[in-house]
């Protein structure tokens, strides 16, 4: 089995505002949320059961923060592709939103840095780049932002901005949210 995760991280503290959050990618809060204190557990929980739930029309997402980052886990992977919804939030939130998707199985390794805009975008599909969009960025030195991905190194990329993708290092509660669709979806 491959290495998958898909993350959106935006700048501070926002556990607050979750249903803004969630609403910006059309979902409603169902208010059955699910607390986990560590990691493991939540992924456990959001990997065995969001197949299964969205097939009753729920998406689940876990959210925490880690105090400099409110980041979101979309284990279906699909809110990562709705860049428009991920610049509308950095707008509306006036915060750098970064997005991480890594699917070692398919070959998919992905970034986006938003600052109000898409400032940056790197997308590499089965060692083809399908985008490279935006000047690279200082925390991109000294690694394989190229056909030679890997998920180290969107790893490593992440850590320089203080984010640990395999939350090893994340002494928080963990939210796991079920999530309604709205009509427009």
């Amino acid at each position: 089995m491959g290495y998958s995760k898909s993350i959106i991280a935006i700048a501070g503290n926002h556990l607050d505002q979750t249903d803004g959050l969630f609403k910006a990618f059309k979902y409603f809060d169902l208010g059955k949320d699910k607390q986990f204190g560590n990691w493991p557990d939540a992924a456990s929980y959001l990997f065995d059961n969001f197949l299964k739930l969205a097939n009753d029309d729920i998406a689940i997402r876990g959210i925490w923060s880690n105090g400099k980052w409110t980041v979101i886990c979309d284990p279906e992977m699909v809110d990562i592709m709705e860049e428009d919804m991920i610049e509308d939030l950095s707008v509306k939130l006036k915060a750098t939103v970064l997005t991480f998707l890594v699917h070692s199985t398919s070959g998919t390794y992905e970034f986006a840095r938003y600052e109000e805009e898409k400032l940056r975008h790197f997308q590499l599909f089965e060692g083809v780049v399908v985008e490279n969009e935006g000047a690279p960025l200082p925390e991109e030195e000294g690694l394989n932002i190229n056909e030679k991905i890997t998920e180290q190194d969107l790893i490593g990329l992440a850590a320089r901005f203080g984010l640990d993708l395999d939350f090893a290092d994340v002494n928080t509660k963990f939210t796991v949210k079920e999530l309604g669709y709205n009509d427009e979806l």
